[in-house]
């Protein structure tokens, strides 16, 4: 299984606001939009989450993932406090930058790998274009204890990467054993990028295993938030924790919606 947080290092340290959003003008630094973008998802996902579930004022959240914080810092000001978590130890540093700047006093910062070994519970789960970069079996690893996280009561949104349409010569690119010598080097040549860029993994995920994980944690009203990235499909997964016993069913609820994510 490949491992890629030390490729996330190194985009962390080379260019950490390219490493959130790949758009050639944040690859030296935050230029104009990168923070209002941010600011702009979430207020149409507190909007969302509030016509579902009702106020959205969070206790205690975890945004995982975070990067450089552009949806920590937004997320901050609808929370009483929020846990900022990243593999990368640069991403998170200059997550501390960037709250400084915007006087966000509410926000901490921490590294987390796949044991997701974190104090205490939140009652709201966040992470946005972070597992399609995770291999699926790590990753249904740490969406199960993510889910474990959230208290009873607590709402989760979540974004996965469900099918991907791209062009086939594309999609035959993603399927290089990239992390291997030189087949690393012809990938980033014939992406037109530097020979030595780290890569940012993509991966798909099967919506049947996310739903079974969630009814195992109990979780209900279960919306699905279809996203479009270019060909790659996904959605994010609104649902909220049961405060049922173990066993009965949280899929007795199960829509969609759509809610714009660029």
């Amino acid at each position: 299984m490949a491992n890629t947080d030390f490729d996330w290092e190194l985009i962390g340290q080379r260019y950490p606001y390219y490493g959130v959003c790949t758009a050639e003008p944040f690859r030296h630094g935050p230029e104009q939009g990168f923070f209002e973008s941010g600011e702009t998802f979430i207020h149409r996902l507190a909007k969302k989450i509030n016509a579902l579930y009702g106020s959205f004022s969070p206790r205690r959240a975890l945004d995982f993932g975070c990067g450089v914080g552009r949806l920590t810092i937004p997320l901050a000001k609808h929370s009483q406090s929020i846990v900022g978590a990243d593999v990368s130890i640069s991403m998170l540093r200059e997550a501390e930058n960037n709250c400084q700047r915007f006087r966000v006093a509410n926000a901490s910062f921490v590294r987390c790998d796949d044991s997701m070994s974190l104090d205490g519970e939140f009652d709201f789960v966040h992470s946005f274009i972070v597992f399609q970069h995770i291999p699926t079996k790590r990753g249904y690893a740490i969406f199960d204890r993510m889910l474990g996280l959230l208290s009873k009561g607590g709402i989760g949104a979540l974004h996965f990467p469900l099918k991907d349409e791209r062009p086939g010569n594309v999609r035959a690119l993603s399927l290089i054993p990239r992390h291997t010598f030189p087949f690393s080097l012809v990938v980033n040549f014939l992406r037109g990028r530097p020979l030595n860029e780290p890569f940012m993994e993509m991966n798909i995920y099967n919506a049947c295993t996310l739903l079974s994980i969630l009814e195992t944690h109990n979780c209900e009203e279960i919306n699905l938030e279809p996203t479009n990235d270019g060909g790659r499909f996904g959605a994010i997964l609104l649902f909220r924790k049961g405060t049922h016993t173990s066993g009965s069913s949280g899929l007795a609820r199960l829509s969609m919606g759509v809610l714009t994510t660029h």
